[in-house]
């Protein structure tokens, strides 16, 4: 006969047995789970549900009478802010272009901005306000890079040559603004008496968006001229990575995260042209990753975020950047492509969480008063690329 005792102990052997399989499988499951997370349908039609949603949103924010898309949507008041931006229209068209569509009347916009005389000639203005008709007269140098990458796509998508002599335009302008150092000043802008004034300060941003652009264009154009100009940023880059590290900042904010990503990225399209730099933006995306990953350990920022990255918009650039890496990694057939994945999945997360009405994502928890329709299109090209 089993005493008592002994029997209350053959129970609890048994159900502790139990139960520690059954945790060990939890967790298992949730492991294989985060392994394969793509291939979880639950997170797919999320994820694909509120691509649907953004999509719907951004197309609401182009101008019907010009074409052009605005910088904001203003949460409580219900409208869009009145300056239609050509670098705003620049990521709705890129993210569009992506999947072989384009918007003719936001290129026709981008047209009419394009500057035709004097200094400026082939530059592009920042904006046009649709209440008073006035034009920004700032000639920013990121601004006509990310147009040159549009406009390269519209070319590709339709064979017409305008696009392609507009952007070879806007480049000839922008290498006006290359110093000696092979770096760029960030902008001209133009004075209450005409005279354009030059702003003589150093934009990773700005040059990464160039190095792109320029990238580009070499590739179609064979122009050498635009690959020694791009040469010249990439040494750079390098240069500031071999001295200073991967973590970077410029004369506009400290060392933070989405200057670094700039680096990365930039680096990454004239590796295409220039091998040797694969190394260098690879092992910088891998360090970002893993400050990351420390950082979410020792502070209590929220999971998902970047260190430092506080808004909509900068989170859904690294995302951007991140599921581009994955979908290079993936087409070559490297290894350790999944390292990439729960990143991604957690920063478009956390993203999603800044969303207040279906596809306005608003640019922060603090402030909530307004969404950046560019946020909007960087998140959804991290959507196409990494699906």
């Amino acid at each position: 006969m089993v005493r008592p005792i002994q029997f209350l102990k053959q129970q609890i052997d048994r159900y502790y047995k139990a139960a520690l399989i059954v945790f060990v499988l939890f967790f298992a499951c949730v492991a294989y789970i985060e392994h394969n997370i793509l291939d979880f349908h639950p997170v797919r039609d999320n994820l694909s549900a509120f691509e649907s949603r953004l999509v719907g949103f951004l197309d609401k924010g182009t101008d019907n009478r010009f074409g052009g898309m605005r910088k904001f949507y203003y949460t409580e008041e219900g409208y869009f802010g009145p300056d239609v931006v050509s670098v705003y229209t620049s990521s709705y068209l890129y993210t569009k272009q992506l999947n072989g569509d384009t918007d003719l009347d936001a290129l026709d916009f981008l047209l009419s901005l394009q500057d035709k005389v004097g200094r400026t000639d082939g530059a592009f203005y920042y904006s046009r306000n649709l209440e008073t008709g006035d034009i920004d007269e700032r000639f920013l140098v990121g601004t006509n890079a990310k147009v040159i990458i549009s406009l390269l796509q519209a070319y590709s998508i339709t064979g017409d040559d305008k696009y392609l002599t507009s952007a070879k335009k806007s480049a000839d302008f922008i290498l006006t603004m290359q110093r000696d150092d092979g770096w760029f000043d960030s902008q001209l802008r133009k004075s209450k008496d005409g005279t354009l004034l030059r702003t003589k300060k150093v934009s990773l941003l700005y040059n990464g968006q160039v190095l792109r652009a320029f990238s580009q264009i070499y590739e179609i154009s064979k122009d050498e001229k635009y690959y020694e100009s791009a040469g010249k940023v990439a040494s750079n880059l390098k240069e500031r990575v071999n001295r200073e590290g991967c973590l970077l900042g410029d004369d506009y904010r400290k060392p933070n995260p989405i200057s670094s990503a700039w680096v990365v990225f930039s680096l990454r399209e004239f590796s295409f042209s220039d091998g040797e730099y694969k190394d260098i933006y690879m092992n910088c995306a891998d360090y970002l990753l893993e400050l990351r990953k420390s950082e979410m350990k020792s502070s209590s920022q929220s999971r998902g975020s970047w260190p430092g990255v506080y808004s909509s918009s900068g989170a859904s650039w690294m995302a951007e950047v991140y599921s581009f890496l994955y979908r290079d990694c993936v087409s070559v057939g490297e290894r350790g492509c999944k390292r990439y994945v729960k990143p991604i999945i957690e920063t478009l997360w956390w993203i999603q969480g800044h969303e207040r009405e279906p596809g306005r994502l608003v640019w922060s928890h603090a402030s909530d008063s307004y969404v950046r329709m560019d946020t909007l299109s960087h998140t959804i090209a991290a959507l196409r690329a990494l699906f």
